[in-house]
């Protein structure tokens, strides 16, 4: 496979080209045209910076659900987390089926503690006549990400009838959500074929990754157009998150096979209007079952606007923000210093010098916290003995005002899980 991703590499690299017409879907409603705040950075990316040293030791509460009146079907939160520009922390609550088939919205309260249930998918959408009373939506599985129109956006989607064998799209698609900090009333923005699995936004624009094959969905906040395009990426490969940078362009991985049966995959450079721009090639990125590699697992992004990203073998990568060709996707090798580890989560501790992680390795019976120095390309290795490391601990980007980062999973027993979450302070 490396001999192939080297015969490719520059016939990937800087070529530029025009992709098929984005596909575009005009608002089912007269969209208003909203007022576009001016907000910082770290509003933006819907995280802080704080000070930090290279051996900064971990604190870790669990946060507890008990309080909270879940439906009895919620069992895992896959990185769904977020924040409102005032502090609020948000979780996506999803399940693997029940009575419903629903997943909820949960804002959280940092400062009291309190967590409060914001609805669930299945009732907004038959509420609001999009659905019939037999839909199902069981997983909200993106971020929760604050815009610069003042909302918080979000996106869920159904597994079932999906298949991997025959890429299959699930019964009932994806659909994409906005709501007001304050409120419990969702607004539904567009329903797709395809699953939902991560968003982003910057500036005026949303994006929506779908799955199979990779779609990238568009909505843009001031005009309420939704727009998509296809990167066609081959097999039954999910990344769990893609990125976009500040002059809101989007990168998305894409597997790609050979006649003979090879393949080898790249990031995928598209323009805010889904022009394709380029393609990097992505030589640690590979499994032999790639429906079992979940992709681009954490993301960064440091105030000079370079983003970090680190995938599911814990291989750490930097796209230069001014960096052009050859020069745009570094790989930087293993995050964890003794080598391949399970990382599903990237944190911009300062904004410049250090990244935060939570580590899982066959090497340890708990989960690890990884404080690492981008200038000496290494990291400090702490124990975190309150997580076990055989759970899933998804979580990216999203912190409150006192620099607390989230950290969310399940926690099973038997055949039920439970959602569980964390708040790690240095």
């Amino acid at each position: 496979m490396d001999k192939l991703i080297g015969i490719h590499a520059f016939a990937l690299v800087l070529l530029i080209a025009c992709s098929p017409a984005p596909e575009s879907q005009e608002p089912s409603k007269p969209a208003s045209q909203p007022r576009l705040q001016q907000r910082s950075l770290e509003q933006n990316l819907g995280t802080v910076f704080h000070p930090v040293a290279a051996d900064s030791r971990p604190q870790v509460e669990q946060i507890d659900f008990s309080q909270l009146d879940l439906l009895p079907e919620m069992d895992a939160i896959w990185g769904a987390t977020g924040r409102d520009d005032k502090g609020a922390i948000y979780f996506g609550v999803s399940s693997h089926g029940g009575q419903r088939g629903t997943s909820q919205l949960v804002r959280y309260n940092p400062y009291s503690g309190e967590l409060k249930s914001l609805g669930d998918t299945v009732s907004q959408l038959v509420s609001q006549g999009v659905a019939p009373d037999n839909v199902q939506q069981n997983k909200l599985h993106s971020k929760i990400v604050a815009a610069d129109d003042g909302y918080l956006y979000f996106s869920s989607f159904d597994e079932g009838g999906e298949s991997q064998s025959q890429l299959t799209l699930p019964t009932w698609g994806g659909h994409l959500w906005r709501t007001r900090p304050s409120s419990d009333q969702w607004q539904h923005l567009a329903a797709t074929p395809h699953a939902l699995v991560a968003l982003q936004a910057r500036g005026r624009f949303v994006y929506a990754l779908g799955y199979w094959g990779h779609e990238i969905y568009q909505y843009d906040v001031v005009s309420g157009v939704t727009r998509s395009v296809s990167v066609d990426s081959a097999t039954a490969h999910v990344s769990r998150n893609f990125l976009v940078d500040s002059a809101a362009n989007v990168y998305v991985p894409k597997v790609a096979t050979t006649e003979d049966g090879f393949s080898y995959a790249s990031l995928e450079q598209y323009d805010h209007r889904l022009n394709w721009i380029a393609s990097y090639p992505m030589t640690n990125y590979h499994r032999k079952e790639w429906h079992k590699h979940h992709g681009i697992t954490g993301h960064a992004e440091m105030a000079n606007g370079d983003i970090y990203f680190v995938t599911h073998q814990g291989q750490l990568y930097r796209i230069v923000a001014d960096g052009v060709g050859l020069d745009k996707l570094v790989a930087m090798g293993p995050m964890h210093p003794k080598g391949k580890a399970t990382i599903e989560s990237l944190f911009s501790l300062d904004g410049d010098k250090y990244l935060g992680a939570v580590a899982r390795s066959n090497r340890a019976e708990t989960a690890q916290w990884l404080t690492y120095d981008i200038e000496l390309n290494q990291a400090a290795v702490h124990p975190l003995p309150t997580i076990p490391a055989n759970r899933l601990i998804y979580g990216s980007v999203t912190r409150d005002d006192e620099g607390a980062m989230y950290l969310v999973g399940s926690h099973w027993q038997g055949r039920h899980g439970k959602p569980v979450a964390w708040k790690i302070k240095l």
